[in-house]
């Protein structure tokens, strides 16, 4: 099997970079969700790591929330 180039393999963790690039999160909000426990995280090195699955895994179920409250 081949191996795929860095790029196109996909990550197993955000980092807040990624965060606040893809979603439009803050320094501040990431902090708050982190130490609040709704961000789930990995700290390795003094790194965050933030698991990619799990985040969307979250908004997934967010999603299925608020489209079974249209619904209703």
């Amino acid at each position: 099997m081949q191996k795929l180039p860095k790029k196109a393999r996909p990550s197993k963790y955000y980092r807040a970079k990624d965060l606040k690039e893809l979603f439009g999160l803050t320094n501040n909000t990431i902090i708050k969700y982190r130490d609040n426990g709704i961000l789930p995280y990995t700290l390795l090195g003094g790194v965050y790591l933030y698991d990619a699955k799990a985040i969307d895994e979250m908004l997934e179920q967010s999603k299925s929330n608020t489209e079974r409250r249209l619904n209703s």
